[in-house]
């Protein structure tokens, strides 16, 4: 049976348990966006990626790694909402 509740222990105690998104707004914050390019030295991707992103997720994002192929974007909890439209608007712009 799948659970929808996670525990996180500490020196063998349990000393939080909660949903992934109560955890996530108390000890994390929001979501990471991860993208591979397909030419690693594209500096363009970020320069399109950020403008996007801000719009279509209606708040400020921001880049927090680009390694290699990866950039990875960090997404505010409070944009949640607008995920589905976002997502919809990306598939169909790249």
């Amino acid at each position: 049976m799948l659970g929808d509740r996670i525990g996180i222990m500490a020196n063998g105690r349990l000393v939080c348990l909660g949903h992934s998104l109560f955890l996530k707004k108390k000890f994390g914050y929001g979501y990471n966006l991860v993208l591979v390019k397909e030419d690693g030295n594209d500096d363009t991707i970020d320069r399109k990626m950020r403008p996007f992103l801000n719009e279509h997720l209606n708040t400020e994002v921001n880049k927090l790694s680009e390694v290699g192929k990866e950039i990875t974007y960090q997404i505010s909890p409070e944009s949640s909402g607008s995920f589905k439209t976002f997502f919809e608007k990306f598939d169909t712009w790249f």
